[in-house]
């Protein structure tokens, strides 16, 4: 397995990716990658002229969508793990299956930080592919005593199945 670094333009999403329901969000991926650049390899394997994305067809997409959009051009490098075929199917269920959302409560904190490092809520929101709206809401949410963001650290509040009524 080695990491090599491919034009956009030889990668392509395999029949072996478990995903098979379009995902969601792809532009604010896509935001974040042209705000960051790709953060994390894909994982692919080499099937006649083309390099078959297994794992990180998110990412594939928000760079097609760039491409798209005339962001970046098809020869953009992308950087891809080569591994076999026979391996393929299993790592795609692993990368989805193995896979945690982030607690909302890290995320809260997280916005908090970044606006108090001095970037602008409109830059924010651009660089995550958000609206402004959204990160003032999260914001307001940051804001909160610290005893009730550590409830809902703790799920003592807020996505606890347990407070939910049926």
């Amino acid at each position: 397995m080695t990491i090599q670094t491919i034009a956009l333009n030889k990668l392509a999403i395999s029949e072996l990716n478990v995903r098979k329901v379009k995902p969601k969000e792809i532009e604010a991926l896509a935001a974040d990658i042209q705000a960051r650049g790709v953060l994390q390899n894909l994982i692919g394997y080499e099937e006649g002229q083309k390099v078959k994305i297994c794992a990180g067809g998110r990412r594939y997409r928000a760079l097609k969508l760039l491409q798209k959009q005339k962001a970046i051009p098809g020869t953009f490098e992308v950087p891809v793990e080569i591994r076999s075929k026979d391996e393929a199917l299993e790592i795609s269920l692993a990368e989805n299956e193995q896979r945690e959302d982030m607690h909302p409560a890290d995320a809260v904190m997280a916005y908090r930080a970044i606006i108090d490092s001095g970037k602008e809520v409109e830059d924010v929101a651009a660089s995550f592919g958000v609206s402004p709206a959204y990160v003032r809401r999260v914001l307001k949410l940051s804001a909160l005593h610290p005893t009730i963001l550590k409830a809902f650290q703790n799920d003592e509040i807020g996505r606890s199945e347990e407070h939910t009524s049926e």
